[in-house]
């Protein structure tokens, strides 16, 4: 019969391993993976040199880059959505009348970052307005904006004219005189007026369409007035401006 320590003895062996399978460092293992992902190795020589099997050296450069490029995503959605939550910033179009009072207060000593908080707009914007003063104070001359800031002329953001200045400035002095005479002119009055100016000045295929009309108005700041007749008459539309 065998005691308990006889019993331990007999059980207990030493184990030798017959490969050398796995007994590579992970520091061998990591510079082979740098190595191949930079390319400065291929998987062969990359292998033999670290020691490295290339079977499990191919597998870990798979895993590698597996890993690498969802980091790569989810780092490209993060921003993404990061992008997406910030508020736009709401695109700001000044009136003529308040380029006018922009370039009066750079004029007056205002400094340009200030200008930008007060109205909201970049300093290359202001830089274009300040830069466009000469038409801006000639558009202002020409059509009264001053005195007409309230209306369509100063409340208008782009400084667009007339195709034929002749003509317009024909109509407009013609619409002069007849308010000074103290007459009310009628839209279809304007449009009469304007197609026998362009005969007698040789404009050929101009038609004082009701659009013409509306644009017009626009640039002189002119609203119309619905003054109602007698009872069953029908109403008629006074230019006033």
């Amino acid at each position: 019969m065998y005691n308990d320590e006889d019993l331990v003895a007999k059980m207990v062996r030493n184990y030798c391993r017959k490969t050398q399978q796995g007994s590579w460092h992970k520091e061998n293992l990591q510079g082979a993976i740098m190595a191949v992902l930079k390319g400065e190795l291929g998987y062969m020589k990359a292998s033999k040199i670290f020691s490295i099997p290339k079977t499990t050296l191919i597998r870990y450069v798979k895993k590698h880059k597996n890993f690498m490029m969802i980091t790569f995503r989810l780092v490209i959605y993060t921003m993404a959505t990061r992008e997406s939550k910030k508020p736009k910033k709401k695109h700001v179009t000044l009136s003529v009348i308040q380029k006018l009072e922009l370039i009066k207060k750079l004029e007056a000593g205002a400094s340009v970052t200030s200008i930008c908080v007060q109205y909201g707009i970049k300093k290359q914007t202001v830089s274009g307005i300040r830069k466009a003063k000469d038409k801006l104070t000639t558009f202002s001359l020409k059509y009264n904006v001053a005195a007409n800031s309230k209306l369509s002329v100063g409340a208008r953001k782009r400084m667009r004219v007339a195709k034929d200045t002749n003509l317009e400035e024909a109509v407009t002095k013609w619409f002069i005189h007849q308010r000074s005479c103290g007459n009310n002119i009628r839209g279809v009055e304007i449009q009469s007026a304007a197609v026998k100016l362009a005969r007698d000045m040789g404009i050929d295929n101009f038609v004082a369409s009701d659009g013409w009309l509306w644009r017009f108005r626009n640039r002189h700041g002119m609203c119309n007035k619905i003054t109602t007749g007698e009872a069953g008459s029908p109403s008629t539309g006074e230019l006033t401006v």
